[in-house]
């Protein structure tokens, strides 16, 4: 990447690319810091904080979050696996096992349409999930729906609220969301109400301070998008947590 981009403003989804010069002052920043937080137990195994001298960062954001290539791994680690270092949260597991595995998957996100750049407002989408193409990494990413694309499966086990709702332009007015249980609807959340009822709502954003109510979901159950005009955009991210049983 430093043969084609030798750094570069906001080139990964809220990341600048480090130039080498750059990159060279950052891990000196990332040698300082790292080496004073434990990494979180259920981490250990894969990433060594006492190994951060092998921490090379190559992207940053203005939070002061770096993406970095580790070559001193935890024992059940990978050599050169790509992880997010948070110098207020300490380290976040990694998101590849290589800088090329971690370039091939935003690829194919990007290829299959789940990250697009919306080239009036200048950002990748979706906004709320953009910041180094987490949506790419994430096991439960948000959903998209579109003209093609108005209802999806939902793994069960679990229960779920919506978390927000994120389009590339404004949605038409009357637009909800559904949850489904054997055709059955089992809550409905309409996107004006949430707009209206969240303060910080934009045209294209909603973004649910406090989600609720969590809803059971079983087998079999959707989420299905209704009031949808052809050319639109729609995000939907649920905040889940797993039923014991």
């Amino acid at each position: 990447m430093l043969k084609i981009h030798n750094g570069g403003r906001e080139a990964i989804g809220g990341f600048d690319l480090l130039s080498a010069e750059s990159i060279a002052e950052a891990y000196r920043f990332v040698r300082k810091y790292a080496g004073e937080a434990d990494v979180p137990e259920h981490l250990r195994g894969l990433l060594n904080a006492e190994g951060s001298a092998g921490w090379i960062p190559f992207a940053y954001s203005v939070g002061g979050d770096y993406l970095c290539v580790d070559l001193e791994p935890g024992p059940a680690g990978t050599v050169g696996q790509v992880f997010q270092w948070n110098h207020d949260d300490e380290a976040d597991p990694p998101m590849a096992p290589s800088l090329t595995a971690w370039l091939e998957r935003v690829v194919a996100c990007v290829e299959a349409g789940e990250i697009i750049y919306d080239v009036d407002r200048a950002e990748f989408l979706p906004f709320l999930r953009s910041t180094g193409f987490a949506l790419a990494f994430e096991a439960e990413p948000p959903m998209r729906f579109d003209a093609s694309r108005r209802e999806v499966q939902l793994r069960g086990g679990r229960s779920v609220a919506l978390r927000s709702v994120e389009s590339a332009r404004p949605l038409p007015a009357g637009c909800r969301i559904e949850l489904r249980q054997a055709e059955t609807i089992v809550h409905v959340w309409s996107v004006d109400a949430l707009r209206e009822y969240e303060g910080c709502a934009t045209d294209f954003l909603v973004f649910v301070e406090d989600p609720g109510p969590r809803l059971p979901i079983g087998a079999g159950t959707v989420l299905r998008v209704r009031g949808l005009a052809p050319d639109d955009i729609m995000w939907v991210t649920l905040d889940s947590d797993d039923v014991t049983t």
